[in-house]
């Protein structure tokens, strides 16, 4: 169920870059396309440091918003440090005269960018729905918390 939850922000970038090259006019070609499987590779990298971080803290804090909080206060910090950084150096391509080279820089930016957002704002919704379903899951499972009703 975990990965499930983790995939849907991974193609919700995906779905969101594709639209976005279409929004801004520039074609879809094997570079542009290229991109959007990079982009894949990079958001995975920020969904799993946020999972992970999410079910370590939710085995040590009682409260699924106090874990959330948790992980977003110190996993948040680094992600926007490494989009800054990271954006900051596809933004030099992106003055490229290069027309495909400026395009790659202009497109990764953006898909950067949306998967910080989607790393901070949408995934601990999933995560905090689905730390729900699980805890419901287990206090139905439990022998002991099944007769108290």
């Amino acid at each position: 169920m975990l990965g499930l939850i983790t995939t849907f922000p991974v193609s919700l970038v995906t779905i969101w870059l594709l639209g976005f090259i279409v929004l801004i006019d520039i074609p879809l070609n094997f570079r542009t396309i290229t991109v959007t499987a990079l982009t894949v590779g990079l958001d995975v990298h920020y969904i799993i440091q946020v999972t992970h971080r999410f079910v370590e803290e939710s085995e040590k804090q009682n409260s699924v918003y106090e874990a959330i909080r948790t992980t977003i206060k110190h996993i948040g910090s680094a992600h926007l440090g490494a989009l800054f950084t990271t954006v900051g150096a596809l933004m030099i391509l992106a003055t490229s005269n290069i027309l495909p080279l400026a395009q790659f820089g202009y497109i990764t930016a953006i898909a950067i960018a949306f998967s910080f957002l989607v790393s901070v704002f949408v995934l601990p919704s999933a995560l905090v729905l689905w730390a729900r379903y699980r805890n419901k899951q287990r206090k139905k499972d439990h022998p002991v918390l099944k007769k108290r009703g």
